[in-house]
């Protein structure tokens, strides 16, 4: 996947576009990542943000033992973007992602603009 270009299939909501990088979301967790010191293995997604805009991607509460966003040092489970007010592509791409435990299906709201969406992202296969 082109970062900039979000394919059909990736996870959208509102302004916002996951493009994973590394992984299909769904496909089995194999081979098993390294993982960080906490436990977490990462997985590379682009936020891809519509020019102009901005919008604040969180983990919700229940889910914080097992998933952390990777976007920025020390985010952990909340980050606000804030787009380029123009772009040749249409959108602000942000390096990152996210870093689970486990095999999960993972909830992540998106809140731009005085509205929140739920994303719902398979790690793992038939684990949503």
């Amino acid at each position: 996947m082109e970062v900039g270009a979000a394919a059909a299939s990736e996870p959208q909501a509102g302004p916002v576009t996951l493009a994973s990088l590394d992984y299909d979301f769904g496909d089995p967790l194999e081979p098993p990542r390294d993982a960080d010191a906490t436990g977490h293995r990462p997985y590379k997604i682009a936020l891809l943000l519509r020019a102009g805009t901005e919008a604040t991607v969180t983990i919700p509460a229940a889910y914080r033992d097992r998933a952390k966003l990777t976007y920025s040092p020390g985010s952990d489970h909340s980050v606000r973007f804030v787009a380029c007010p123009t772009s040749p592509d249409g959108d602000s791409d942000f390096a990152g992602g996210i870093a689970i435990r486990g095999p999960v299906c993972l909830p992540v709201d998106i809140t731009s603009a005085g509205r929140t969406w739920r994303l719902q992202l398979e790690f793992g296969a038939d684990v949503c």
